[in-house]
């Protein structure tokens, strides 16, 4: 039986959020069911999810959801890499009514799947977090949410829970089983210069596509490919890939510069037993020579 997972992504900033909608079209043990974007202009990333999902031939609904923090601070309309998706159009476009119907997709979808489906987010949390204050008992009916987000053992700061710090505080205390991949064990699976030069060597039908992105990424920001958010995806279908050990979290909503840094209690004893934070399970290691091999294969059949 294939395995049910929901998307949330902020695909078009980093290259990953595409590789691992890639992942997930080319995996013939998953099903996605449906996929919402958030942050910032959140249309213009349905269009690219649109035109990515018409590469592998897929009709999965595509929601574009909300584009504020639940602070609801203004974020910049810029969104990193262009796509040339504008004939596209996303599910919800006409009735978008600011991101409230792909929130109220993603109920639907718990809903109606229940404890079949889990949830991937790629991206800031605010679609789920929405959802879950939205309908609390309804998101409980789902099997677990899997986040690319924080780091817990190297004392960092990471972009996804930074952009809605508060959005994460709700989801990891949600009671819902929240597994967190982070930048710690993320950044293990770096492409050497052999597996990269083969994406960037591409020019036609999917991988070309593939191709162009990853160009501008590291023409933007000069970073190598690193595939944080390809093993979220992995989490969902091919556990063995990662080990998860069950952490006390708490994630700091207070002002700058700790906003967003999420505090691994479970890492100092005297906080083992607290109320502070929540229960989650965190990554702490990954099978990173296998996981790139894998994915090379299943995406560029290299």
């Amino acid at each position: 039986m294939k395995e049910k997972i929901f998307i949330d992504t902020d695909v078009g900033d980093d290259i990953d959020d595409a590789l691992a909608l890639s992942l997930a079209f080319s995996s013939e043990e998953v099903e996605v069911v449906g996929i919402t974007t958030v942050l910032r202009d959140t249309v213009k990333r349905g269009k690219t999810v649109k035109k990515l999902a018409e590469f592998y031939g897929k009709n999965v609904p595509v929601y574009a959801g909300r584009k504020r923090p639940l602070d609801g601070s203004e974020k910049s309309e810029t969104v990193l890499i262009e796509s040339d998706a504008e004939k596209y159009t996303v599910d919800n476009e006409e009735f978008f009514n600011d991101g409230e119907s792909a929130v109220d997709f993603i109920i639907y979808n718990a809903e109606k799947f229940g404890e079949e489906l889990t949830i991937v987010g790629i991206g800031p949390l605010t679609n789920v977090a929405a959802a879950i204050e939205k309908s609390p008992e309804t998101m409980k009916k789902v099997k677990k949410i899997i986040v690319m987000g924080g780091a817990f053992f190297n004392g960092k700061l990471e972009w996804n829970i930074m952009s809605d710090a508060l959005a994460a505080k709700k989801v990891f205390e949600s009671g819902i089983p929240v597994y967190a991949v982070g930048t710690d064990v993320t950044e293990k699976l770096k492409l050497n210069n052999k597996r990269q030069f083969e994406i960037l060597k591409r020019t036609e039908g999917v991988t070309g596509f593939l191709s162009d992105c990853a160009k501008q990424w590291i023409e933007k920001r000069g970073a190598d490919l690193t595939l944080h958010d390809p093993l979220a995806v992995y989490a969902a279908f091919k556990p063995n890939l990662v080990h998860f050990v069950k952490h006390r979290v708490y994630v700091v909503t207070e002002k700058r510069p700790l906003y967003g840094y999420t505090l691994d209690l479970s890492l100092n004893g005297y906080y083992k037993n607290s109320s502070y934070g929540s229960e989650i399970f965190v990554a702490d290691y990954v099978s990173a020579e296998e996981t790139m091999a894998d994915f090379m294969k299943r995406v560029f059949k290299f």
